[in-house]
């Protein structure tokens, strides 16, 4: 199974509010709601992505992954930039 239809079928399970909570709970310092967002967006969850953007608005540039490379898609919606192939999209 591709990468993006292992999303896709992840999404299927997603509990947002369950999700939204723990995310809270965490306080995160580095802002991985983006890139839960861009993962919400890339597996179909648009109402979930819009919910999320929503209580998790972006607030940096970066990239999906530390080694990110120079050749990497950017998610203009999340901010994000990311490896082709890794969404359905590129």
């Amino acid at each position: 199974m591709s990468l993006p239809a292992l999303f896709r079928e992840a999404a299927k399970q997603l509990d947002l509010q369950k999700l939204i909570d723990h995310y809270w709970e965490l306080e995160f310092l580095y802002p991985f709601h983006q890139t839960i967002g861009f993962f919400l967006k890339t597996s179909g969850q648009k109402e979930a992505a819009k919910q999320w953007r929503d209580t998790f608005p972006p607030t940096n540039r970066f990239f999906v992954d530390k080694t990110a490379k120079t050749n990497w898609v950017y998610d203009e919606t999340w901010q994000v930039q990311y490896p082709r192939g890794l969404t359905d999209d590129h």
